[in-house]
């Protein structure tokens, strides 16, 4: 079987396009790349290094071991993980010291439950499901 497609990611063009986003925000805004399942296939560590060179604030993810593998390389980032999440992934999540996306009251209570006894704050991104979802 051949290959139908090929990928070639370049470094620098999502370096550019992150800086032609960051241009055009204003009021204090940010921007947060979208870094999950490797980079959508492209190399997560490339994709966030090139985005946050170039300006963007954060990196999000899908998963917990996507949040604690970029954790391992950029310490200092700020890193949300957007997927639902188990309570083993919750932990895992904390500790990678990952916002966490919030869709339900239910887990909330979990999320809170979860950051107390890792003795870690938690800090969580509501989303609002407005039914297109």
């Amino acid at each position: 079987m051949t290959e139908r497609a090929e990928a070639r990611i370049d470094p620098s063009a999502v370096a550019r396009n992150c800086s032609r986003l960051i241009g055009r925000l204003s009021g204090g805004s940010e921007l947060c790349a979208v870094v999950k399942a490797d980079g959508y296939g492209h190399g997560a560590r490339e994709c966030a290094r090139s985005a946050l060179g170039a300006g963007a604030t954060r990196l999000a993810v899908a998963a917990a071991r996507e949040a604690a593998a970029l954790r391992a390389d950029f310490p200092e980032a700020k890193l949300l993980t957007m997927g639902a999440l188990t309570v083993d992934e919750l932990d895992l999540t904390l500790a990678a010291d990952s916002d966490i996306g919030l869709w339900e009251e239910g887990f909330r209570s979990t999320v809170a439950e979860r950051a107390r006894a890792n003795g870690r704050p938690a800090r969580v991104h509501v989303k609002f499901d407005s039914g297109m979802g």
